[in-house]
């Protein structure tokens, strides 16, 4: 197994461990309304309980854990498993590399993420998933955004081969 799939593994189980804690509550209601179909027989509680799961599921873990993971692989691609690390906080995942990147390399780290997620949002809404999951799974493009932490880590990229460009042209 390569470094970018151990590391993409590895993260990916990361945010979907977070993402179990998050749902905690929501698992807990899951149990109350299974409770109430048993004692009252009403599954209508039970069904609005399960889809919000399934929405939570599918729509919030699932993209932002392949959303992780890419960034992962592309960082991890033909370097030591050591490259990154994953650092996890409250309701936060994030990858961060160990040593010094290019350019191109942090770039492409960069849009990673949200690349992959919007690709996996294009096969949900071809293949007929509720819109609002596909939706949300191409939603992370705006993670490209200079105000979040991938789109201002591509700027930055941008910049510096930019100008090292610039440095190699002066005469």
């Amino acid at each position: 197994m390569t470094a970018a799939v151990r590391a993409a593994a590895r993260t990916a189980g990361a945010v979907l461990r977070h993402a179990l804690a998050a749902g905690a509550p929501l698992a807990l209601l899951l149990v109350a309304a299974g409770l109430w179909w048993a004692a009252m027989g009403d599954v209508g509680v039970l069904r609005a309980v399960g889809s919000v799961a399934q929405l939570f599921a599918f729509a919030v873990a699932a993209p932002f854990a392949l959303h992780e993971a890419a960034h992962a692989a592309a960082l991890a691609w033909g370097r030591s498993p050591d490259a990154l690390q994953v650092e996890a906080r409250l309701l936060r995942v994030s990858v961060r590399p160990t040593g010094p990147l290019t350019a191109g390399r942090a770039l492409v780290t960069a849009c990673a993420g949200p690349c992959a997620t919007a690709a996996g949002g294009v096969v949900l809404i071809v293949a007929g998933a509720p819109g609002v999951i596909g939706v949300l799974w191409l939603a992370h493009l705006l993670m490209l955004v200079p105000p979040f932490g991938d789109g201002a880590s591509a700027v930055t990229a941008v910049r510096v081969a930019s100008r090292a460009r610039r440095a190699v042209q002066a005469p």
